[in-house]
Order: C-alpha cells, then structure tokens, then sequence
C-alpha cells in the first residue's frame, strides 16, 4: 500500500493539530499552575545617608625582606596600583631587529634547525 500525497497532507494536518494542542495544555496548564497573588504590596522605607568626607587612609609601612625569596613564600601585594606607567604607542611598528634573540631554542644532539629561526652566528 503506498500513500498518496493526499494522505501525507492528512498526516501532516494530524501531525500539526495534535502538537498545537499539546503545546497549548501545557501553556495553559503553566499560567495556572501557581495561586496568584493579587495583594497590593509597598515598600517606603527610604534611607538617607550624609556624604562623608573621606579620610586618606596613613600609608603603609614598605615591608623589608631579609632575604630573597626561596620556595613557596607569602608575597605582600602592594596596595595601590603603580600610577607611573608609561603610555603605549599602537602606532609604533613592530621591528624584530631590537630584541637579543634571548629564549631561542638551540639545536641539539646533532639535529638540523629549521632555516631562518635562529640568529646569525649559530
């Protein structure tokens, strides 16, 4: 038995009734699913402050470190952010030229690097 396209349209037609009403129970069921409240609520409580003049807080002592750092030690962070850093110009070009070439990696164990990675003299 094969269906005509009558008989697709009919499913389809089926198809869509079907989850139409589905969907609409389920929104229906939603909306009234929890008691409304219809109680008139207000809030007035306002609460004023003055504006306080703000006091510098005294600057902290620098902390002195006997000696370096070895392990895992507490480090102090300072409290304010450095203010002095210098601006950053975008329309400055990137040149290669001004960096020593410090992190490149050496060939080793004979192997052959690839050309153009590393600086001149090795």
């Amino acid at each position: 038995m094969a269906f005509t396209a009558r008989d697709w349209l009919g499913v389809g037609f089926a198809s869509l009734v079907i989850h139409a009403a589905m969907i609409g129970g389920v929104v229906y069921a939603t909306l009234h699913a929890a008691p409304s409240d219809a109680r008139v609520r207000m809030d007035t409580t306002v609460v004023l402050l003055a504006p306080q003049e703000r006091q510098k807080p005294a600057d902290p002592a620098p902390v002195q470190l006997a000696d370096a750092l070895k392990g895992f030690q507490t480090v102090t962070v300072p409290a304010q952010n450095p203010t002095d850093i210098p601006p950053v110009d975008l329309q400055e070009r990137f040149d290669p030229k001004d960096y020593s070439g410090s992190g490149v990696v050496v060939p080793r164990a004979g192997l052959e690097p690839a050309r153009g990675l590393l600086p001149k003299g090795f």
